[in-house]
């Protein structure tokens, strides 16, 4: 594969905002197309295969120095192992249970999967049965259906995925194509074959989130292959803020419209609703409406990635040692949470000022955000930044974006003109020390270039 043998000579950023993650996904996604194409007798387009092995690609490109470096003698797994390292024997059956458990949970979804297609044509995956999407297409969830596999499959198939690789002179390829995973080798043809198809040519599948390897998502590639429609919803903030967006570049690239919280960067991109945006203000106002501020500030913080810990220690140190000593201040932190628990590696137990409170995040976003005055985003772009814009709560933070687009140049530079965006701390304590919070907010929100951010980025329309 063109490149590889220059890794040593490059700065392998391979982060989800990496314009070279984006790089080497494309090079990868093409050489697995490629070979699942030989191996399936098919001539199918990348998105196909993207919908399919979008776990795996992402796992190689994760592990591209080690996959360079040296022959990997483990096994294929039957389904891909996110990780950084090679997963192991341990790390395969932990995945393998896993998938085991949510097959077993869902082991109805695939038989329910053909009526749903036989007796509908709008398809909506990734939204809340609470969700208005329902309302406003007619449509009808589509399930999911976890995938597993009990015996050997193809064994011939594998043969053939082997032989490929062994053709291929380049390290990287090679472990690339072994380590397809059994699941869309020896068992594809099994699971292809069983999608019946009905009407595919009426159908449009409505989609929200990332991808998920499911029996779902063989539903899709398959049907929009003969003339299905695929509509993909953005459902995570700045995702129009970054040139390189791992999440966009995904979704984007196998839609045929991508709608988005208002913005316009490409033809394909159509401006529309933020639906969790609109989720998360009617959890607000509900709060809100209690009218109690417990908190000055709420101080967000994001995760924590390559050692960035430091840096936001450092970061947190500035804010307390410069706030006013004339207020009497107090502040609650908030980490950033997974699935309602905060990761060991990500906690802020750093913070002992009497002044600040840590969150133990069993409070809802929603609510903490309710009971404090003002909002301080610890980096910009974050989620929380729209989500406070959207629901007009106070909010300030330290923009560190190296790569914006070029629609959100403009509100970058009306923020830092009112101070709702700082460029380093000493700014924002500076900030922070001088307004009168309500006074300056008051201000802020009925100016034309914040009601024009929130028509662009926070999809309300006013």
């Amino acid at each position: 594969m063109e490149g590889v043998e220059e890794l040593e000579n490059e700065d392998l950023d391979l982060g989800v905002l990496s314009p070279l993650r984006i790089e080497w996904s494309e090079k990868v996604f093409q050489l697995v197309a490629d070979v699942l194409n030989r191996v399936h007798g098919m001539d199918k387009p990348m998105r196909f295969w993207k919908l399919i092995t979008e776990e795996h690609v992402r796992a190689m490109v994760t592990r591209l120095e080690i996959l360079s470096a040296v022959d990997i003698s483990e096994p294929p797994p039957l389904f891909a192992v996110n990780s950084y390292s090679v997963p192991g024997f341990r790390d395969r059956v932990r995945a393998g249970l896993r998938q085991l458990r949510d097959y077993i949970r869902s082991r109805n979804d695939i038989s329910h999967t053909e009526r749903v297609l036989k007796d509908n044509n709008i398809l909506i995956s990734g939204f809340d049965k609470g969700d208005s999407i329902f309302q406003e297409t007619g449509g009808t969830k589509l399930p999911e259906g976890a995938l597993f596999a009990f015996l050997k499959g193809d064994s011939k198939k594998r043969k053939f995925v082997n032989r490929i690789a062994a053709d291929s002179k380049d390290q990287f390829e090679r472990n690339v194509i072994r380590m397809l995973p059994k699941i869309v080798v020896e068992h594809f043809d099994a699971i292809y074959t069983s999608i019946p198809l009905h009407r595919p040519e009426d159908k449009v599948f409505h989609v929200q989130g990332m991808f998920r390897f499911s029996f779902q998502q063989f539903v899709i590639a398959k049907y929009i292959g003969v003339g299905a429609k695929l509509i993909w919803y953005q459902d995570g903030a700045f995702i129009g803020e970054f040139i390189s967006k791992y999440s966009r570049y995904i979704t984007h690239s196998v839609a045929d419209e991508y709608r988005t919280w208002g913005w316009k960067l490409t033809e394909k991109d159509v401006p529309w609703k933020a639906y969790p945006l609109k989720k998360l203000a009617g959890k607000y106002n509900l709060h809100r409406s209690k009218n109690v501020k417990k908190y000055d500030l709420l101080l967000c913080y994001p995760k924590f990635r390559d050692n960035s810990r430091s840096y936001y220690v450092e970061l947190t140190n500035k804010m307390l040692s410069g706030l006013s000593g004339e207020r009497e201040w107090n502040i609650i932190a908030r980490p950033q949470p997974s699935k309602g628990n905060v990761k060991r590696d990500n906690k802020i137990d750093f913070i002992t000022d009497e002044r600040i409170s840590v969150s133990d995040t069993s409070r809802s976003m929603p609510e903490e955000m309710a009971l404090s005055r003002c909002v301080v985003q610890m980096n910009v772009p974050a989620t929380n930044f729209p989500e406070c814009i959207y629901v007009d709560q106070p909010v300030t933070g330290i923009l560190r974006n190296n790569q914006p687009t070029d629609i959100i140049k403009p509100h970058y530079n009306f923020f830092l003109s009112v101070g709702v965006l700082h460029s380093d701390m000493e700014s924002l304590i500076a900030h922070l020390n001088r307004v009168n919070i309500e006074e300056w907010w008051a201000e802020v929100i009925i100016k034309p270039e914040y009601q024009a951010f929130k028509r662009e980025f926070t999809g309300c329309i006013m």
